[in-house]
């Protein structure tokens, strides 16, 4: 969910995370896990380029990220990419 509590803020950064789900991973020590977006038949970016401000995504872990993740006291830092120099860094925390 993309939670921007400025009205006016909020619908530009929608305009301009247009088909975020297509950018989204994750990064679990060296392995990085691309979002695969829900299949629930509905297209989350309008056709005039606005995304929606949820996302339903799914990471296909592999049985080595798995215990990469299990072995790790840093959980999870996750980044969603926008071309024209526009990304964005979110840190996981400790578990």
């Amino acid at each position: 969910m993309f939670e921007i509590e400025d009205k006016d803020l909020r619908s530009q950064m929608l305009y301009k995370l247009g088909h975020a789900e297509d950018t989204v991973t994750l990064q679990v020590g060296d392995h990085i896990i691309k979002a695969i977006a829900a299949n629930d038949g509905i297209d989350r970016t309008s056709p005039d380029g606005k995304t929606s401000a949820v996302h339903f995504l799914k990471f296909p872990f592999t049985e080595p990220q798995v215990r990469s993740l299990l072995a790790s006291s840093y959980l999870i830092f996750s980044s969603l990419s926008k071309g024209e120099g526009v990304s964005y860094h979110l840190q996981g925390s400790h578990y």
